[in-house]
């Protein structure tokens, strides 16, 4: 009699709880017993600290759910519904979100390195001091993300969109950005070292002080971007556009410029030793020493005349 109370007392506290946040309390049990629920609509349901390591939860409804602290390692969320989902703090390592829609969730402190995200949707969403290493980004859409203060070691960016996102004060050792957009891109202060920005596109996009050494940025548009006081001794840059870009009191060690078109960029301040500048387009570069190269200077700064 008293177990029969406690399923009652259990069954109407689920039924408050559905009409209240508006879950499916026959998935939340489906998932609480078996681990699994696919295409289950559980928006705004709780899993704090929820124990559901390698579950299967695709194509499923959980917008504004809290997995806070939760435990999801190696799970499947292909295709969900996160929108604006608690994941902070929480195990995601190997976890797959292809396909996801986590528009403004809120990832801070979560573990994600090895997780997947191809194709996913995660504008707006709230990354800052995230493990991501060896997590895979590729054609994920970043636009206003913020990664600030993240570990990003050889993380996969392949052609996403990260417009307006912010990777400041993050380590990005040999993080791959080959062909994604970057327009507007903040990662000052940032670890780029030997990272591939490969045909990647950076307009406007904001590298004061970051570590660049040894990065690749052959065919790569930094028109107007800001890469002032950066380390860039042996960064490649070969047939790459810096249009009107500001390099001033950049360390320019070794670095290849070759075919690259420097129309109009600032230099002045920086440190310049053994750079490459075969076949580069100079016109009205300021150089080193506040000189002004000539229209038609290639491979070889030939001062203005004053």
């Amino acid at each position: 009699m008293y177990a029969f109370r406690i399923m009652i007392l259990w069954t109407c506290g689920m039924l408050v709880a559905s009409a209240l946040w508006g879950y499916d309390v026959q998935h939340w049990a489906k998932l609480a017993k078996e681990g699994n629920c696919e295409k289950c609509d559980l928006v705004k349901a709780n899993f704090f600290d929820a124990k559901l390591r390698g579950s299967v939860l695709n194509g499923s409804k959980m917008s504004q759910s809290n997995f806070q602290k939760a435990n999801l390692e190696n799970s499947k969320f292909l295709k969900t519904d996160l929108r604006g989902a608690d994941l902070s703090q929480t195990n995601l390592r190997g976890a797959d979100f292809s396909g996801a829609d986590l528009g403004n969730a809120n990832l801070t402190h979560a573990d994600l390195s090895g997780a997947k995200f191809t194709g996913a949707n995660l504008s707006g969403a709230n990354l800052k001091e995230t493990q991501l290493m060896e997590a895979d980004f590729s054609q994920a859409n970043l636009v206003d993300a913020d990664l600030s203060g993240s570990l990003v070691i050889r993380t996969n960016f392949y052609k996403s969109v990260m417009t307006n996102a912010r990777l400041t004060g993050s380590d990005a050792y040999r993080a791959n950005f080959t062909e994604a957009v970057l327009d507007h891109f903040q990662g000052r202060s940032s670890v780029f070292y030997r990272a591939n920005f490969t045909r990647t596109r950076l307009l406007e996009a904001q590298l004061e002080g970051a570590e660049l050494g040894k990065a690749d940025f052959e065919e790569a548009d930094l028109s107007q971007a800001n890469l002032s006081g950066a380390d860039l001794s042996g960064t490649q840059f070969i047939r790459a556009r810096l249009y009107r870009t500001r390099l001033e009191k950049a360390q320019l060690v070794h670095t290849n410029f070759s075919e690259a078109n420097l129309e109009g960029a600032d230099l002045f301040g920086s440190q310049i030793q053994s750079i490459i500048t075969e076949k580069t387009k100079l016109d009205r570069v300021i150089w080193e020493n506040g000189q002004v190269c000539v229209e038609g200077s290639v491979g070889k700064c030939v001062p203005v005349l004053r």
